[in-house]
């Protein structure tokens, strides 16, 4: 059943508003205003007294009313107390500490600890000198100290039993028996060895031989050892040993010396005098035979080697930093390497590279001009070219190629190329017998052609005549222009492609428009790069507008007539 029949309805409705009344008043008892008679909350109270009290008895008839403590009076701005002074940093320290007249008299009569004794030390040589000379001048009766003998200065030598001279060691300045370590000790076979070591060394020092005679040429009695009468060397004093003194043994007894026998004078069959300071007979001096030469390399192409045949057109250097690397390749297919067209090829093109480089050089100067006023963004291929010879039908042919990537959103295209030759039209044009200057000039002209679609721009729905006419039209430029085009436009159209449209766009180029094949390549390259189509409309009107292909056509049939 609906609330409204059991009246619980209105009830819930005047609770409510009691409630909102009640605490509106309350609020503004807190904040100390007074309710106005228009005050809308006191015509809610009253009129939701009024008609509380009709269903349900006020408690204040049956009781004393409560009555709410009156607000808080409002303080004016003078009976509010003073706001808290801030501190200063210096406030925030604590008083300083006023010394009393005890403390001063204390600090006077205290006095400093008495300094740490120093550590002892060892008297040195001048030390003990002066202290001795100041208790000789005080006259005390202290016993001298003994002086200090220095080990730095002269060794000093002292006369053994023997008579011998023997160095001093510092064990004998201290009168003391020296002592080594064990490592250090010789025994008496090690002293013998020395000793006789020594004698030997002594007798090869006092060997002497005649002046001008070789050792070998003296006879075995005389190639002992011995000393020479005249010399006064003295033989060289053994050393001494310390240890074995006693137990040394004496050295052998010297030879006496003899007296060398005359020799012969030595033969000399040459007319020429023999030095006297000579020692050795003259001999030919010995040298090593020099190395082999070794042939030199075959030096890679060059136009100093390598002859080079002349180039019909003029090559500018103006896109060379963008030019890829060209490739050779050595042909596998023993068809092509039987071929006789590739034997002539190799023979009048000793440097294939070199060609493709010049070609494409002057490609991009066509297609890609540049002066003060404006410049054109050539296309750049990827990777490296090559000159490809294969056993195939037709002519030669530009494998082109477009690798598209994506990285962040961005599309990124790339384009490479290679250039391929058919064998076999290479066989067939040199069978035809018209020289190797014309065989030159058709290679030439083939390389023009296919290297032009490798540097040209291509978009979709782009006309094949178009495409094939730009590539013709470098070709004409180039002054490679085979004998057999033909320039009449007579029932043709502007598309046809090759020979026509190359002789249709050097018109317009020459005479109508100059740089036109330039713009228009560059607009094409602009829809490529877009993915877009091409529009003869929208380009016309961007290159040349109001202009079309058939005006242009229709002036150049009429200037060939």
């Amino acid at each position: 059943m609906p609330l409204s029949l059991w009246g619980l309805d209105d009830v819930r409705k005047n609770f409510n508003q009691r409630v909102d009344d009640t605490g509106s008043a309350a609020w503004n008892a807190a904040r100390g205003r007074k309710q106005k008679d228009d005050d809308p909350a006191n015509r809610r109270a009253s009129t939701s007294t009024a008609s509380s009290s009709s269903q349900y008895p006020s408690s204040s008839t049956s009781g004393p009313r409560k009555e709410f403590a009156p607000p808080p009076r409002k303080l004016s701005t003078h009976e509010m107390p003073p706001p808290p002074k801030k501190l200063s940093a210096q406030d925030m320290l604590p008083p300083p500490k006023t010394p009393s007249a005890n403390q001063f008299k204390d600090a006077k009569g205290k006095k400093p600890p008495p300094p740490p004794p120093l550590p002892a030390r060892q008297p040195s040589a001048s030390s003990e000198t002066n202290s001795r000379s100041s208790m000789e001048t005080k006259n005390l009766d202290v016993p001298p100290l003994p002086t200090r003998r220095a080990t730095s200065a002269v060794v000093p030598t002292i006369k053994t039993t023997e008579g011998e001279d023997r160095d001093v060691r510092p064990s004998d300045l201290f009168q003391r028996a020296p002592s080594f370590p064990v490592s250090v000790k010789r025994t008496e076979t090690q002293d013998g060895v020395t000793n006789e070591l020594a004698e030997k060394l002594a007798k090869m020092r006092t060997r002497s031989t005649s002046p001008g005679t070789a050792r070998s040429a003296l006879p075995p009695e005389m190639r002992t050892r011995s000393t020479s009468p005249g010399s006064t060397r003295s033989p060289i004093p053994k050393r001494p040993n310390p240890t074995a003194s006693l137990t040394a043994k004496p050295p052998p007894p010297s030879l006496p010396p003899k007296t060398p026998s005359p020799q012969p004078p030595p033969l000399n069959t040459s007319t020429k005098p023999t030095p006297a300071t000579a020692t050795k007979p003259s001999l030919p001096p010995r040298t090593t035979p020099a190395p082999p030469k070794i042939a030199p390399l075959k030096s890679a192409q060059s136009s100093a080697i390598v002859p080079r045949p002349k180039l019909p057109f003029e090559v500018s250097q103006l896109h060379k930093s963008i030019l890829p690397p060209f490739e050779y390749p050595t042909p596998t297919d023993p068809n092509v390497l039987s071929s006789p067209g590739f034997q002539t090829f190799n023979r009048l093109f000793p440097t294939p590279l070199w060609e493709i480089e010049q070609s494409s050089l002057f490609i991009l100067a066509t297609l890609y001009p540049s002066d003060n006023t404006y410049s054109f963004r050539a296309k750049t291929l990827e990777g490296s070219v090559s000159l490809i010879m294969r056993d195939m039908d037709g002519n030669a042919h530009a494998e082109n190629s477009t690798v598209i990537t994506t990285v962040g959103g961005k599309r990124k295209e790339q384009y490479r190329s290679n250039m391929v030759f058919s064998t076999r039209n290479l066989t067939k044009i040199s069978e035809w017998g018209r020289g190797d200057a014309w065989f030159i000039e058709e290679v030439r002209g083939v390389i023009v052609h296919e290297l032009t679609h490798a540097w040209q721009w291509s978009c979709k729905e782009l006309p094949g005549g178009l495409t094939e006419g730009i590539a013709d039209f470098v070709r004409l430029r180039a002054n490679l222009a085979p004998s057999h085009w033909n320039k009449s436009p007579k029932g043709k159209k502007w598309d046809a492609g090759y020979d026509t449209t190359a002789y249709f766009l050097d018109y317009v180029d020459r005479e109508v428009y100059p740089g036109f094949v330039a713009c228009v390549n560059e607009w094409i390259g602009q829809e490529c790069l877009r993915d877009g189509k091409y529009d003869e409309k929208r380009m016309f009107a961007e290159v040349m507008p109001g202009w079309g292909w058939d005006v242009l056509w229709e002036q150049w049939c009429q200037n060939c007539q």
